[in-house]
């Protein structure tokens, strides 16, 4: 079912038509996931007719070409872009009407999954929305001084409050794991400013405990101050890994791995992992315990054994009357502390201990 959204936040209505399956979580609106309207009208002129009633349209369609007749030399090229057809080629040019402008960008070279390029797609947007400018003007007449306008605008903005956030909202977790989150946006004082929210932040989507965070910003008249919401949703409390490779050949092996999370006023995590195959056969285990600090540290211990047995190896020689028998194996503990430096580095202090272990015989005169 398609829905319009005509009132309430406009930053969250853009994140929802996004969200784009498998590529994007959804979110909630009115307490219901929603998903990218694109999915069932990816130029809805008709709906901005019916429900805004605007005079005039400006359509620009930034996704694939709609061919009107089957592209018959680049069909072969086009079908690596099939889902992208099906989903997202939908921009019915005629519905835009006799009081508005269709602008198509040449886009050819990019595509949905082009995030980087941000300049190079705004100034494709911009030179083809000028290409159009003359019959955009020949269209609207109505002409506004800059001048005025520049003061309207000035007298907007003057009335904006300063975004200073006197609050902030954790939802999406129980009261213990809440604490947890608050301790990240802690501060000794009575507002945050920009800086400060962008710090916690920051420190709270590098932490590997949660699944998703969503931020939100709403203004509070009667404090004339903004509050900031963080929905949060924990990983899951247990995950189970489950691998392998079955073969004909004696290289066929086994991969078991589990991980437990348990957060509260820390973050903790537990994981275990076992592999056996032919001649090889190793196990892990290690945990981990996040504090959520004005500076976060986590501390963390790995222990590792590996152990290889080349005597049961593969059996595809027909002859072998001196097997060499060799069998290694390996034990590793690693103590980890680690703390961030600033937004995108951090850094990590390891202590190991290794041990090593090789057996081996040049004759046949040995028990395994």
């Amino acid at each position: 079912k398609s829905i319009t959204v005509s009132k309430g936040s406009l930053a969250e209505a853009v994140r929802a038509t996004m969200t784009v399956p498998i590529v994007y979580r959804p979110i909630k609106l009115d307490g219901k996931y929603v998903f990218d309207g694109g999915l069932y009208n990816n130029f809805p002129a008709d709906v901005m007719e019916k429900e805004f009633k605007p005079d005039y349209v400006i359509g620009a369609n930034v996704s694939s070409k709609t061919y009107n007749e089957y592209p018959k030399n680049i069909d072969d090229r086009l079908m690596n872009r099939f889902l992208v057809y099906m989903f997202l080629s939908k921009s019915d040019s005629t519905m835009i009407g006799k009081n508005g402008i269709y602008i198509q960008p040449d886009l050819g070279a990019y595509s949905v999954t082009n995030f980087a390029p941000v300049e190079e797609l705004i100034k494709k947007g911009y030179d083809a929305t000028m290409a159009d400018m003359p019959r955009i003007k020949a269209l609207i007449t109505k002409r506004v001084d800059p001048q005025e306008l520049e003061r309207k605008r000035a007298a907007f903005n003057s009335r904006k409050p300063d975004l200073n956030f006197s609050n902030i909202i954790v939802s999406g977790v129980n009261s213990q794991q809440k604490k947890y989150v608050e301790r990240l946006f802690k501060s000794d004082k009575a507002t945050f400013n920009l800086e400060d929210i962008k710090r916690g932040y920051y420190k709270l989507v590098a932490d590997q405990t949660f699944e998703t965070i969503y931020p939100k910003i709403s203004y509070q008249p009667l404090t004339d101050n903004y509050t900031f919401e963080v929905v949060a949703q924990p990983k899951k409390s247990f995950k189970l890994d489950l691998g392998g490779n079955i073969s004909t050949r004696p290289i066929s092996n086994v991969f078991l791995g589990a991980e437990y999370n348990y957060l509260n006023r820390k973050a903790y995590t537990f994981g275990t992992s076992f592999y056996s195959g032919r001649f090889y056969e190793s196990v892990q285990v290690n945990g981990r315990i996040d504090y959520p600090t004005k500076l976060p540290i986590f501390l963390a211990a790995e222990l590792t054994y590996n152990h290889w047995n080349f005597y049961n190896t593969s059996k595809i020689f027909i002859e072998n009357p001196r097997p060499i028998y060799i069998e290694q194996s390996d034990r590793k503990i690693d103590l980890m502390m680690g703390v961030p430096l600033n937004y995108n580095t951090k850094v990590v202090l390891h202590a190991n201990f290794i041990n090593n272990n090789d057996r081996y015989s040049p004759n046949n005169t040995f028990s395994v």
